[in-house]
């Protein structure tokens, strides 16, 4: 079953977050590496992921085999997160179009820590972000859970009603 985004939550994952994506190898041993940006397809049901072929190379491999992914968005200086599992990965080299999405979600992400004391500096190097080593893994998602530390952390999203 595709699950679906809603508008606010499409939105979210795409406004310069730290992003984490997590796999598994053959043996369910986990795997998990920082992404870089995140897209959303106009209609909401696919979702791209960018990140580092050297810095992820594990989770990619893992990905490749496995078929499944899940992917964690937060916002550090709200701890605002949800996590998205997802299918049927193809993982791709990224776009000409997409440098300036993922060039603008890491931008997003160091001005969100350099807001809580972090310098921009530290938030480049956390990154790791080079250009001409990312890729991108579109994937459908199956299932979403709010991730946001409080009363309605593990709860499953709704998914959200064909436009």
């Amino acid at each position: 079953m595709s699950y679906l985004l809603d508008e606010d939550n499409a939105a979210f994952i795409q406004s310069g977050l730290s992003i984490s994506i997590a796999s598994r190898d053959a043996n369910n041993m986990p795997s998990v590496a920082k992404a870089l940006a995140c897209r959303v397809s106009p209609d909401r049901r696919r979702v791209t992921v960018y990140a580092s072929t050297t810095k992820a190379a594990q989770v990619l491999r893992d990905i490749e085999t496995s078929g499944v992914l899940a992917a964690i968005f937060t916002r550090p200086s709200t701890h605002r997160a949800l996590q998205l599992k997802g299918r049927d990965p193809v993982i791709e080299p990224i776009r000409p179009e997409e440098a300036a999405h993922v060039d603008a979600d890491v931008g997003g992400f160091v001005a969100d820590i350099v807001s809580i004391g972090y310098t921009e500096d530290e938030g480049r190097a956390y990154v790791g972000y080079r250009q001409g080593d990312t890729v991108a893994i579109r994937f459908t998602p199956t299932a979403g859970f709010v991730q946001t530390p409080g009363p309605r952390a593990g709860a499953r999203l709704e998914p959200a009603q064909q436009p």
